[in-house]
């Protein structure tokens, strides 16, 4: 075919706008919600790999691919563009295939996602209304009515606006996309701020503080003994607590005459006052004078403030897939 034939078999049908695969794009996000929420709450809370995390992130990452190929090379649409009555079609307008689907939604995305997500943002310019993944993959989205045939184009382009609207986008996109990845690295590595309700901590940490937490080094390596958490409680998993770990993993603990003993020997804690005693808790789960042995994967905790304090003395162990993070520094 000529190259000016060529040119205008692909202004005959009507393209997919930015604003209208962006429209399908969230809707796909809010259907794949439930499933990548589904696997984070699996992971984390059926798990105690140290990493589980990044498993979790991983495991989604492949449900959000997974998706997105096996619905293009399928029907050349996933249920936001049906919804929108958009399809992703060759540059002859034939059905895409799995190499198509699999070269579009990886590499060419990744590209396209390159400097300020420039590559989606092509569309506004593109006559082909093409972003760089679909010119990588050698595909168009195009738009079809509700039989699914593709429908003409009859409008004429306009450089111009096309170009205006292409610098406001760009400027908005570039800056949303510098913030959300600093948004998103803080939220895993570092963590979400807390206010702390009640002198439990006292006087490490007090009532009404806002403190930080952080997670990263809980990736690669167990809690360890001293350590101040943020966890949720397997009776309570609504509310989150912080609390000191005071015995690890098969570790055996008891309290006798107000003091704790880990494996017979007993606990120096300096972070108490002297004159502190730690006492049992009538009808509660730890005896006293009794050895408690810590099962795998749990962890013994206190308060700094033994008497006025709710902790292991009441509820029992903490799993380690119920810990948020290692407390970090009060801000506030």
């Amino acid at each position: 075919m000529p190259k000016k034939e060529a040119s205008a078999a692909h202004e005959a049908y009507v393209k997919g706008t930015l604003v209208e695969r962006l429209t399908a794009f969230m809707i796909d996000e809010a259907v794949l919600l439930i499933p990548l929420l589904l696997i984070q709450y699996l992971v984390l809370t059926l798990t105690s790999f140290p990493s589980r995390n990044i498993i979790s992130i991983i495991l989604q990452v492949i449900l959000i691919y997974g998706y997105n190929i096996l619905f293009i090379a399928k029907d050349g649409a996933t249920i936001g563009k049906k919804m929108m009555r958009l399809k992703v079609v060759t540059v002859n307008y034939g059905k895409v295939n799995f190499t198509h689907a699999v070269i579009r939604e990886t590499v060419g995305k990744w590209i396209s996602e390159l400097v300020f997500e420039l590559g989606y943002l092509w569309v506004l310019i593109n006559k082909k209304r093409q972003g760089w993944h679909d010119t990588i993959a050698g595909t168009l989205v195009v738009k079809v009515d509700k039989t699914g045939k593709v429908l003409h184009d009859t409008s004429p382009y306009s450089s111009k606006k096309s170009l205006m609207v292409f610098i406001f986008f760009f400027l908005v996109w570039g800056f949303a996309f510098i913030l959300s990845p600093v948004v998103i690295l803080l939220n895993l590595m570092v963590g979400s701020p807390f206010k702390v309700v009640g002198d439990s901590m006292a006087p490490t940490v007090t009532s009404g503080n806002y403190i930080l937490t952080q997670k990263f080094s809980y990736q690669w390596q167990h809690p360890k003994r001293g350590d101040i958490i943020l966890f949720r409680v397997p009776q309570d998993i609504q509310n989150v607590y912080i609390r000191r770990i005071i015995a690890l993993p098969q570790e055996k603990v008891k309290i006798v005459f107000g003091k704790v003993y880990i494996n017979d020997i007993q606990l120096n804690e300096p972070y108490i006052p002297t004159s502190m005693v730690t006492n049992t808790v009538p009808g509660g789960f730890v005896p006293t004078n009794i050895d408690m042995r810590v099962p795998t994967g749990s962890y013994f905790v206190l308060a700094d403030n033994r008497t006025v304090s709710i902790d292991s003395r009441n509820f029992g162990f903490v799993p380690e897939r119920l810990i948020i993070g290692k407390y970090w520094f009060t801000y506030f």
